[in-house]
């Protein structure tokens, strides 16, 4: 934290760019003396990507060796990502604390790969192939006699053998619920008696209905006797698929069975309450009106920021006089008791970080969708579906109904989920352990995107890794006290009505987010995250409604213009992020 005599000379509209311009000369600096080098690519993704992948695409089963060898690949794994987040950074303040959070992400989701699971044995991916024997024209005939016109399934819920897109899916004790088209009937010996679903006449949405006359969706295992392009693909979804919405982490009972894929029973809303989208009209028009939204959220944090010096350097200093409002608060601000400010503080960044991960989900899929796909790059075959992009982020009836436990688990996005619960599921852990390794998992992520923020000589990566630790404590404590009242003469009351159940879940979560987000937030506020200029023109401030002086068109050569880097080797050059 600054003291009072670092912060006497200074001024709130001019607060912003020095502070900036702070960062900048650090990190130049930084690149003169050699103690940071450059983000730079390829070498930022060696670790996180490429060598996982090409380890994967070997085939393992006849080379012994090469399975075991998969210790020595993961030490080299975590060696790079290593060095990465000792020495790189980036003048780009969301770069800066990128850096941190892909060397954390490439070594947990290494492990998860290399060490707690078995990708060629147990893993699958839904592909799509012609349908066989007698043609995709007499197919689509025979399907259209028999069971009528191919439609759109429109219906919710979720049915066993679905890929579920949105969430990982735990295997059900008989395998059905990751068998993906092949349905279980217990027999009365007790033995299972299985069926394939291969008769598809109802479409999830209009991607696959188009399809489905000419090709069928089925789980393609590791294709171990295909060629090397075959494999790498298989293994590049594998390793970029990190929600598991295109690879099947439910390990299908015979994952090289080649089984097909029950497509027709995704749920168009999943248990959590994410959301898929039925037709491309109806994508692009949620998507675009979501990005607006964002952006216009973006755009008021921003400005809302940046009147507020909390958000620029971080905690203030307490002034010598308990009464007395610090120099740099506005008087809007100065004028409320701590327990407001402090509250108005949490919900603002909520809302920044809320609305930028909905804008970076929601441009990623567009991306794809409408960039990628169409020019067959990357984003191919099933891929290329509306199935794989629902909503980044479950329904908000979560939260009320489970608390804080829903709010983690369930509302807030899944993105890193496979690599968190990892560790637990492989050694056949109990919920509660498993929930802890999640957390402690994300924390250690957090904590290192604080090493590497722009701001890091004020930062501590303790901060945001006790605030997840904490998370995973508030739950047990909210499970605690739910227990409790339904012993006391209370639960009848409390748990018979909803409304009375909801509002104390949603209670808790809020007093309990805003207690400890200044454990997470306060470390943004001095690694300088709040500085990133969200949008690339303010509608706000070409109204008036910034700092004097601030100009509307807010990016500069800084947020979009990477830069070759030429170092004295040459695994030193590359694009400087």
């Amino acid at each position: 934290m600054p003291g009072p005599d670092d912060l006497a000379h200074l001024i709130l509209p001019t607060l912003a760019a020095d502070r900036r311009e702070t960062l900048r000369q650090m990190y130049l600096q930084g690149l003169a003396d050699g103690s940071i080098r450059p983000f730079l690519l390829p070498q930022a993704v060696l670790g996180t990507f490429l060598i996982p992948i090409l380890y994967l695409a070997v085939p393992h089963a006849r080379l012994p060796w090469l399975r075991r060898a998969r210790f020595a690949v993961f030490a080299a794994i975590v060696a790079i990502n290593a060095h990465l987040l000792l020495t790189a950074s980036s003048a780009n303040i969301a770069f800066a604390y990128a850096v941190g959070l892909s060397a954390a992400w490439g070594v947990m989701w290494s492990a998860a790969l290399l060490l707690w699971m078995r990708p060629q044995d147990d893993l699958a991916r839904v592909d799509a192939r012609a349908w066989s024997g007698t043609g995709a024209r007499s197919r689509a005939s025979s399907l259209a006699a028999q069971d009528g016109p191919i439609v759109l399934n429109h219906g919710n819920g979720s049915a066993p053998g679905s890929p579920g897109p949105s969430c990982i899916i735990p295997s059900s004790p008989n395998g059905a619920g990751g068998a993906g088209g092949v349905h279980s009937r217990k027999r009365s010996d007790g033995t299972v008696r299985r069926r394939k679903s291969v008769r598809f006449t109802v479409a999830p949405d209009e991607d696959v209905a188009r399809k489905m006359g000419e090709y069928e969706y089925y789980w393609q295992g590791y294709p171990a006797e295909a060629s090397f392009m075959t494999r790498l693909g298989w293994c590049t979804d594998l390793v970029c698929a990190f929600r598991g919405c295109v690879p099947n982490f439910t390990r299908p009972e015979n994952p090289h069975a080649n089984e097909p894929v029950n497509i027709e029973s995704i749920p168009q809303v999943s248990v959590a309450g994410s959301k898929r989208y039925t037709t491309r009209a109806a994508f692009y028009r949620n998507k675009l009106l979501l990005l607006a939204l964002d952006y216009a959220v973006l755009d008021a944090c921003s400005v809302l920021m940046m009147q507020d010096p909390y958000f620029i350097i971080g905690p203030l200093p307490v002034p010598s006089s308990s009464t007395a409002p610090h120099h740099l608060l506005p008087p809007h601000l100065a004028r409320l008791p701590y327990p407001v400010l402090h509250t108005y503080r949490a919900l603002l960044a909520f809302a920044g970080v809320l609305a930028v991960l909905q804008a970076v989900f929601t441009l990623d899929a567009l991306v794809r969708l409408s960039i990628l796909a169409p020019l067959g790059l990357i984003i191919r075959g099933p891929r290329a579906d509306l199935w794989h992009y629902p909503t980044g982020f479950g329904s908000l009836a979560q939260v009320l109904d489970k608390g804080l436990l829903g709010f983690w688990g369930r509302w807030w996005h899944q993105t890193f989920r496979a690599a968190f619960t990892a560790p637990a599921i492989a050694l056949g852990l109990s919920p509660w352990p498993t929930a802890l390794i999640a957390f402690v998992h994300s924390g250690l992520l957090h904590a290192a995107g604080s090493a590497t923020s722009a701001g890091r000589d004020k930062t501590d990566p303790r901060g945001p890794f006790a605030f997840f630790v904490l998370a995973f404590l508030g739950v047990c404590v909210q499970e605690a006290l739910g227990r409790a009242l339904r012993a006391s003469g209370l639960g009848p009351v409390v748990f018979r009505r909803r409304w009375v159940r909801r509002a104390g879940n949603l209670a808790f979560v809020v007093a309990w987010l805003v207690a400890t987000q200044g454990l997470f937030v306060d470390d943004l506020a001095r690694g300088g995250i709040w500085l990133l200029e969200p949008v690339p023109a303010s509608p706000l401030r070409a109204m008036g409604y910034g700092q004097p002086g601030d100009h509307w068109l807010r990016w500069g050569k800084a947020e979009i213009v990477p830069w070759w880097h030429w170092g004295r080797r040459w695994w030193e050059c590359g694009i400087a992020l």
